[in-house]
């Protein structure tokens, strides 16, 4: 079963369900959703989601990617290249956090992601700048 999922202006959607857990078990299909850059959502793809039953969008990245500027941390690692004109929106009716999971302070870490063109986090990237394994997110 494809876990694919094509609402209008979602790209790179899929249905985290069916994903094994610690426990032994698997997440439940319906109840996670992962997608990229949320900027690009119609009204339409905004009820195609409400109607699956998203309440909560949960934004990972860190507070200067969400709103970068010249001088950010993100922008300065060489990130941050397609910069939205306003601050995130979503409709009403669907919560929006932002739950930063890295710390963008390792500079060199991510001028090195971003030349070696690794696009991950230290959690799927497993290193630091200097070399050695990072830390996983608590």
């Amino acid at each position: 079963m494809s876990r694919a999922v094509a609402w209008d202006g979602f790209h790179n959607t899929r249905d985290l369900g069916g994903l094994p857990v610690k426990t032994g078990g698997t997440t439940r299909r319906g109840a996670y959703y992962r997608a990229a850059d949320l900027r690009f959502v119609t009204d339409a793809g905004w009820a195609q989601a409400r109607d699956a039953g998203v309440r909560t969008v949960i934004d990972l990245r860190n507070p200067d990617e969400i709103r970068p500027t010249a001088g950010s941390p993100t922008a300065l690692a060489g990130s941050a290249r397609f910069t939205a004109a306003a601050a995130p929106v979503t409709p009403p009716g669907i919560d929006r956090v932002e739950v930063a999971l890295d710390d963008i302070d390792d500079i060199e870490l991510w001028r090195r992601i971003n030349r070696e063109r690794l696009n991950g986090t230290r959690s799927t990237t497993g290193s630091s700048s200097n070399g050695r394994p990072a830390a996983a997110p608590p």
